[in-house]
């Protein structure tokens, strides 16, 4: 893959008029901003502090696998991860590449697994599950065999001050629900002469000793005023879905609003595109001004802290405040004219921009977070300046490798069909289970008569030599229904006129995860051999510029009837036909036009 020069290029971007000119402003201007100066120092030195010494002279490391996002405190409910957590999509492979040649083993929890399948060209992969509740996998440690190894997490900076003494504190992969994604490890410690100190920092190179945000940056060529910042990010590793974004910010006690009323400041998420250096002829990529993916705003209520019992230290004799700037998108507006936020899915390499840092009034420094050199794949945050010669804006970068401390609020959603099985001891591994056939009479109110195809029976059904379902086996990043059964978080899309229902099965709700679903088929017409249809399994819908993205889609499922072969006969997509009496959740007869969940004969239906 090809890297973002992001250190060593300074680019020019405009943004009045959206021109979509790129130049490479001179490399000398990225080396004139200072190394940050650390600030929050640990109070208690790391035990054990030698051997870690060896571990980082012999260079033994893996980095984690790209697209993925790290845990931290939760900004919406206060809660969170005190040690390093990974958070992934489930039913994903990972890849931990190793970057020692002087390392060959490879341990999971204490057990050896170098010569497992999961230890490939020296790297070890592996496939998640999805893990509910407090349950997690430990992440890989890469050893020489000796005393030097490495496991991310290991240096966690909560740990060492005492706060978590277990194993646990060492790195663990997860998935989740909504939660705060973070694109560098915020609970990675630094070690700096002889001690170690949190990642996040808010001094930098601005005249307002902000590291990035509102000020300008003086040197002998004069000054420039910071307008923003931005980073760039990989293609996230499965679709990511995201609510809202919280970004960490800092002002004196004496500002009485981050943002004043009728200003906002801006994120705005663009496509990436490649452009050539004039000078070098070097290609590289920048982000694409032009390429819109979302604009999300934070406008003056939009914060949470900046009180003056939040306390963010002393700056040059200036005290300080932290609060939190929420940013989202604006959508439409409700019965009791509150603004209800869109959500976005975003499946590619992207760049966000901060901006509206210039504003008279704005009074804001963001913090960063210094990342570790095993995370190559988090990208270095850069300032963006407006130039003085008017028109572009050019970008600066820190010598250090600093990434906003910030967050998405959402989650890696996936769902599949088949890619997991064998899920129980009866399974045949030969057999296609995203493959069901119906009956030709039609399915009963009580008995739909879904089978796998190719299964000679189904133990859900009470049969002996058994290796099916009565329907497609779906499993799911999150419940399919909430705990109240009243909220779907999937749905089924693409069905044809001659499936009535899908009804899903997804057992206890603690146990959750495994979801069968059912097609109640209409009988085959007379004089029709057969028919099929192909539908998918999709998560949350978001409508994105006029197209429609999904959290999560399936791998497609087939619906067959009759004598019919899947691959040679049109999918028929159509509107569900009608049914017979059918009630709402709260107990009320609704007509056949009614979409959302219903209640017929004591059993729960999404109808579309």
């Amino acid at each position: 893959m090809k890297r973002f020069l992001l250190c060593l290029t300074a680019t020019t971007f405009a943004l009045a008029g959206m021109s979509q000119s790129v130049q490479p402003v001179h490399r000398s201007q990225v080396e004139k901003l200072p190394m940050l100066v650390r600030q929050a120092q640990i109070e208690k030195k790391v035990e054990n502090k030698s051997a870690m010494r060896k571990t980082a002279a012999s260079k033994i490391y893996y980095t984690t696998p790209a697209g993925t996002f790290w845990g931290g405190f939760d900004p919406i409910t206060g809660s969170g991860f005190y040690h390093s957590t990974l958070m992934i999509p489930p039913y994903t492979e990972l890849t931990f590449v190793n970057k020692s040649a002087k390392a060959d083993k490879w341990e999971v929890n204490g057990e050896d697994v170098t010569d497992s399948k999961n230890v490939v060209d020296g790297n070890y992969t592996t496939t998640s599950f999805r893990t509910f509740g407090e349950y997690a996998t430990y992440a890989p440690t890469v050893t020489d065999g000796k005393m030097n190894n490495y496991t991310f997490g290991e240096l966690n900076w909560i740990e060492k001050r005492g706060y978590m003494t277990s194993t646990w504190t060492k790195g663990l992969v997860r998935t989740d629900s909504l939660t705060g994604l973070w694109p560098s490890d915020p609970r990675a410690a630094i070690e700096y002469n002889g001690n170690w100190y949190s990642p996040t920092q808010s001094w930098g190179a601005l005249d307002s000793d902000n590291l990035f945000g509102s000020g300008n940056y003086v040197d002998e060529e004069g000054s420039f005023k910071a307008v923003g910042t931005m980073e760039y990010f990989d293609k996230p590793i499965s679709p990511l879905f995201i609510t809202s974004a919280y970004v960490s910010g800092v002002t004196p006690m004496t500002t009485t609003a981050v943002i004043p009323e009728g200003k906002q400041l801006r994120l705005v998420l663009t496509r990436l595109k490649e452009v050539t250096d004039e000078e070098t002829g070097e290609a590289y990529t920048t982000y694409d001004i032009d390429n819109i993916i979302a604009t999300m705003y934070c406008n003056s209520g939009d914060t949470i802290g900046f009180s003056d019992t939040d306390a963010a230290g002393t700056r040059n004799q200036v005290e300080m405040k932290s609060g939190t700037l929420v940013f989202r998108v604006p959508g439409e507006e409700d019965a009791i004219g509150n603004i209800i936020p869109k959500n976005i899915v975003i499946d590619e390499p992207f760049c966000m921009l901060l901006l509206g840092f210039e504003q008279e009034g704005v009074n804001c420094g963001l913090y960063g977070n210094e990342v570790l050199d095993e995370d190559e794949n988090c990208y270095s945050a850069r300032i963006l300046f407006e130039n003085p010669n008017g028109g572009r804006y050019y970008s600066l970068g820190y010598n250090g490798k600093i990434s906003l401390d910030f967050c998405f609020y959402g989650m890696f959603d996936k769902v599949t069909t088949v890619e997991e099985l064998p899920y129980y001891s009866f399974e045949d591994e030969s057999l296609d289970y995203n493959v069901v056939r119906v009956p030709v009479e039609g399915s009963t109110e009580s008995d739909y008569g879904n089978m796998t195809e190719g299964a000679n029976g189904s133990p859900f059904l009470g049969q002996e030599n058994t290796n099916g379902y009565p329907g497609v086996p779906v499993l799911t990043n999150v419940y399919w229904f909430d705990e109240e059964n009243e909220v779907a978080n999937y749905d089924v899309i693409g069905l044809p006129e001659w499936i009535d229902y899908v009804s899903i099965y997804t057992g206890d709700y603690e146990d959750g995860g495994m979801n069968i679903v059912m097609f109640k088929a209409q009988p085959l017409p007379e004089g029709v051999k057969g028919r099929t249809a192909t539908v998918y399994v999709v998560g949350q819908e978001v409508n994105m510029d006029d197209e429609t993205k999904y959290s999560a889609k399936s791998l497609p499922i087939t619906i067959i009837q009759g004598d019919a072969d899947p691959d040679g006969i049109q999918d028929a997509v159509a509107t569900r036909s009608n049914g017979t009496t059918r009630y709402n959740l709260a107990g009320q007869k609704v007509n056949n036009g009614f979409k959302g969940m219903i209640v017929k004969e004591g059993r729960k239906f999404i109808h579309k």
